[in-house]
């Protein structure tokens, strides 16, 4: 993927993907040029209440806990085998804020960005 998100803000990320998903995206990109929507005929709302059928209290909040709680996992697992008390407990508020700031910069990049979602998912070059 590369395109212009929030802010004129470059992302560019190579992801492997499976046939049958790389198959859909270049259906859905039938017909449109650099720059179209992907998901043009995304509508949000009947987006949520088909997660919310999925399961109950199904929520972006609970993808972005889920993430945050994973990634606080991880870099304690990774940074607290060893050490003092205080080491751990400095690596547990150092990776608390780590996660709580990713998390805020998400929270505030879907809110900020939700009327022009279409914008996050513009033609991407598939790489």
């Amino acid at each position: 993927f590369d395109f212009l998100g929030k802010d004129s803000i470059r992302y560019f990320n190579t992801v492997e993907v499976e046939l049958p998903v790389y198959n859909a995206i270049e259906e859905f990109r039938t017909g449109k040029k650099d720059g179209d929507a992907v998901f043009d005929q995304l509508d949000t709302t009947k987006l949520n209440h088909h997660l919310k059928d999925l399961m109950p209290g199904l929520t972006a909040k609970v993808f972005r806990t889920y993430n945050a709680s994973i990634t606080l996992d991880a870099i304690l697992h990774e940074e607290t085998e060893d050490g003092t008390l205080l080491e751990k407990i400095a690596v547990y508020q150092r990776a608390n804020k780590e996660v709580e700031s990713v998390t805020l910069k998400k929270k505030n990049h879907v809110l900020s960005s939700f009327s022009t979602l279409n914008g996050a998912f513009c033609l991407p070059r598939l790489l």
